[in-house]
């Protein structure tokens, strides 16, 4: 198979799944907002009130920046129950679903640019050039100049693994002088990264690192992650796919 063909189908295939990721994430959204608009079957009675008051004030700390106490909800009203059961959770349940989709859909754009970099590496040998150095004993390990050409170009995929979608960037324009940072919406594609980080290892809230890459003024804020924000990802996510491609096309002046 040819770099061409490789290209096209590693496009393909993050075109089409990513688009699915969003009509997914559309089609739950739509499930749980049904849910929340659900009329309670017990009614809101006058001794429900602090049962109310007491949901408003957990809720409230529960979204504020500043809190940091850990505060139980005790509730002995049935009616304000099924409210939860109504409006909360499935608010819950958003939240849940959006966060979740932002971290695959991150996950999906990392492995998009790692598999459009091992087509090159494995179709353009003069690519894996480097000052790395591998012994005898293990170029003598493999069977054939193929086999040793990809182990070579995974061992190089995977180091770019570990880098910030900064880190990519800089590493595709020293390597191939393709500048991923020309797509138009390549700061959307660096805070989506960088939110995603916030909420795997920082409890969505935002940090030095956040605000010192995307110009975001306070620290310990809360992200918010909705429907409409992971919708929008997806969409560049998908332009930047074709970006991409078209970029590694002109480089190597493929027809």
């Amino acid at each position: 198979m040819s770099l061409l063909e490789d290209l096209k189908r590693t496009r393909s295939q993050y075109k089409g799944e990513l688009k699915l990721i969003l009509e997914f994430v559309n089609t739950t959204e739509q499930s749980l907002t049904k849910k929340q608009k659900r009329k309670p079957k017990v009614q809101l009675k006058e001794n429900d009130k602090d049962d109310l008051k007491k949901l408003a004030e957990f809720l409230d700390e529960s979204i504020s920046s500043e809190s940091k106490r850990k505060k139980s909800l005790s509730l002995k009203s049935e009616a304000v129950g099924e409210l939860i059961n109504n409006f909360v959770v499935p608010m819950k349940h958003k939240s849940f679903l959006t966060e979740m989709t932002l971290s695959y859909l991150i996950a999906y754009q990392e492995a998009m640019l790692k598999d459009y970099l091992f087509n090159i590496l494995t179709n353009r040998k003069f690519s894996l050039k480097s000052k790395n150095k591998i012994s005898y004993d293990e170029v003598l390990s493999f069977t054939s100049m193929k086999s040793l050409i990809v182990n070579l170009a995974q061992k190089e995929v995977d180091q770019l693994g570990y880098g910030s979608i900064d880190d990519v960037d800089k590493y595709f324009f020293e390597k191939f002088n393709i500048k991923l940072s020309d797509f138009e919406s390549w700061e959307n594609i660096v805070e989506a990264s960088y939110r995603r980080n916030l909420v795997i290892h920082n409890k969505g809230r935002t940090n030095d690192l956040y605000c010192k890459r995307t110009g975001f003024q306070k620290r310990n804020v809360r992200t918010g992650v909705d429907i409409d924000y992971v919708s929008q990802v997806s969409e560049n996510l998908i332009e930047f796919n074709e970006y991409c491609f078209k970029s590694f096309k002109a480089k190597f002046k493929l027809a």
